[in-house]
């Protein structure tokens, strides 16, 4: 079918293709021909360290935990560490598994002779906790660990300024626009998301651009939303409000293992600019006013500061 579809793009007839892996997904097995990467996977992986934290105090709540984690956990929460060690190869294998599979569509674009000039963008959906905090899946909260997902993107030749890494956030909303603005679609609607393209020519993004993130409902309801700030010194940092909890959630983005520093005194100077970042976001856009009653009562101090 792969074949059948790229075969109307050999010609002169654009063809947009999308092609949807529904791996790495729980449940996880060990795929046949991959037993040895198995064995070695199993050496080289360690379990995260908050894992270890949350087993070093037989996984009751942190200090400065939500409460919804621990609802979450209990639902999604391994407490073996061998079960944690399954998992996580699993995830790592099913990965490899989606990543030979993208190679083989590669290759066929390349047989029909139409790789260059295409425009190939590879992500996800959503990310995966991965035994982070002693949880697994994508659950209904916002953590760097779920918001966070690969996004590459292979320009048509002649379009891109070579291999470049941008380091400001970025977000899914933004592929839609990127894909019609370098197809030369102008959309009749308002998008939400802002063209990339700039970038693969290797230009900049806009300054002081404001990205804001809702989650979702699972197990449980938990309207939530976040957002983040980076600075040109690397600093960078998400702050997430969940409506079902008074415990607001401050993490660092360049730490590999993020875990709520909201709670600790070093980090009230962020903590506050963050929450005021928040709400100036939700008083912007009138489709967070959902959020703003709640979170302007609970935050009323940091909001009112000097006036």
């Amino acid at each position: 079918k792969v074949d059948d579809a790229l075969a109307l793009g050999a010609g002169k007839s654009p063809v947009y293709l999308q092609l949807n892996i529904y791996d790495p997904h729980k449940p996880f097995t060990i795929p046949a021909g991959f037993e040895k990467r198995e064995q070695h996977l199993r050496k080289v992986i360690a379990l995260p360290e908050s894992y270890r934290q949350a087993a070093a105090r037989d996984f009751r709540p942190a200090p400065g935990d939500p409460p919804l984690l621990e609802v979450f956990r209990k639902q999604w929460g391994f407490y073996e560490p061998e079960a944690v060690m399954d998992f996580m190869t699993g995830n790592a294998l099913a990965m490899e598994v989606a990543d030979r599979a993208v190679n083989r569509f590669v290759q066929a674009l390349k047989r029909r002779g139409i790789y260059n000039d295409s425009l190939i963008v590879y992500t996800a959906d959503h990310g995966e906790m991965n035994c982070h905090l002693a949880l697994i899946d994508k659950g209904c909260y916002i953590h760097p660990e779920t918001q966070r997902v690969p996004l590459v993107i292979k320009p048509p030749a002649g379009f891109g300024a070579g291999n470049r890494r941008v380091e400001e956030p970025v977000s899914l909303l933004d592929i839609a626009a990127t894909v019609c603005n370098v197809a030369g679609v102008e959309p009749l609607e308002r998008m939400d998301g802002i063209s990339l393209a700039p970038c693969l020519k290797g230009g900049a993004l806009p300054e002081g651009r404001e990205l804001m993130f809702q989650s979702g409902w699972q197990i449980t309801g938990n309207p939530g939303c976040g957002t983040v700030r980076r600075r040109p010194d690397g600093t960078h940092h998400m702050y997430v409000y969940n409506v079902a909890s008074a415990t607001g959630e401050l993490y660092d983005m360049n730490d590999p293992d993020p875990q709520n520093l909201a709670h600790k005194p070093e980090h009230q100077e962020v903590r506050v600019e963050m929450v005021r970042r928040l709400g100036a976001l939700m008083r912007r856009d009138p489709r967070f006013g959902c959020y703003g009653a709640g979170f302007q009562m609970q935050y009323y101090a940091e909001l009112n500061r000097g006036g």
